[in-house]
């Protein structure tokens, strides 16, 4: 049993079409960067879900060099899933 609030790590990290498109749905009004995800790396409830997602991440220009990213997305229960914080690792 999950309790609210706490994270939960998937037993596989496999990313769902779901979670790929709450993933398009906060990233799609970032020009010049495409998002790859890789695995999903735990989930939140909290008046919605955390999604905590591994992503490959590339600039489009000047610099197409990709990097590797923790992104997180918030999708509250009824309302667009946001960003909410990217850390480059």
């Amino acid at each position: 049993m999950t309790n609210a609030g706490s994270w939960t790590i998937p037993e596989t990290p496999m990313v769902s079409n779901e979670v790929k498109e709450i993933l398009e749905e906060a990233t799609s009004s970032i020009q010049g960067s495409i998002f790859e995800p890789f695995a999903l790396i735990g989930t939140q409830v909290v008046a919605g879900v955390k999604y905590k997602i591994l992503c490959k991440v590339t600039l489009v220009a000047p610099n197409p060099e990709p990097k590797l990213s923790i992104v997180t997305i918030y999708k509250p229960l009824d309302g667009k899933a946001e960003l909410e914080e990217m850390t480059d690792i």
